[in-house]
């Protein structure tokens, strides 16, 4: 995996893998009511276990609680859950003009599971949590803060918990490209922006 410093500003993301001028993979979708998407709110995680497209996570979740699309703010999306993309599954995420960007939330009431070992910790920040794949291409992700309605602003020692995207160990290959990814992360191990 890629690791980083906690990022800030615009910055473009690098590719984790792949070849150079990758454009946008095929986008899946699944059938309606598939029970490959599915939402716990108790530990405030969405879980992907299938191929899936981010349009179809809104409508399998079915809470705007967790998920919505921000109004009067063409293609922006807000993510007020984790996100977790199990191992063997693919989270494919390629803007179009309903989906241009996606604000993870910086208010977590609850915990994040670890989807790959059951493991819940005590986080506190939002986070996609990559065991598989996340094809993502043309589309910015930052953090939100719902209460200044901007992104988070981090401190000069990086202390400020922010949201967060881990591909984690021995996850399956994962593309970024064309994308910015920015204002995520803080000096926590592997919670440091795009890790």
């Amino acid at each position: 995996s890629t690791i980083l410093s906690p990022i800030d500003g615009n910055t473009s993301s690098p590719e984790l893998s792949g070849t150079e001028g990758q454009s946008n993979v095929a986008t899946p979708h699944i059938e309606p009511g598939a029970d490959c998407i599915d939402f716990n709110s108790t530990e405030i995680v969405i879980t992907i276990s299938c191929d899936a497209a981010f349009a179809d996570i809104p409508g399998a979740v079915n809470n705007s609680n967790a998920i919505k699309k921000v109004q009067n703010e063409d293609g922006t999306w807000l993510l007020n859950s984790s996100l977790n993309v199990r191992k063997g599954a693919t989270l494919v995420m390629n803007g179009d003009a309903d989906f241009k960007s996606l604000r993870i939330s910086s208010s977590s009431g609850g915990n994040e599971t670890n989807s790959a070992s059951n493991i819940t910790e005590d986080n506190g920040q939002h986070g996609i949590r990559v065991f598989g794949a996340l094809n993502m291409s043309g589309i910015k992700i930052t953090s939100w803060d719902p209460t200044s309605s901007k992104h988070v602003v981090q401190n000069a020692n990086g202390t400020i918990p922010r949201p967060y995207i881990v591909v984690e160990p021995h996850a399956d290959p994962s593309f970024i490209t064309s994308s910015e990814i920015a204002y995520l992360g803080y000096d926590s191990p592997r919670k440091q922006g795009l890790n």
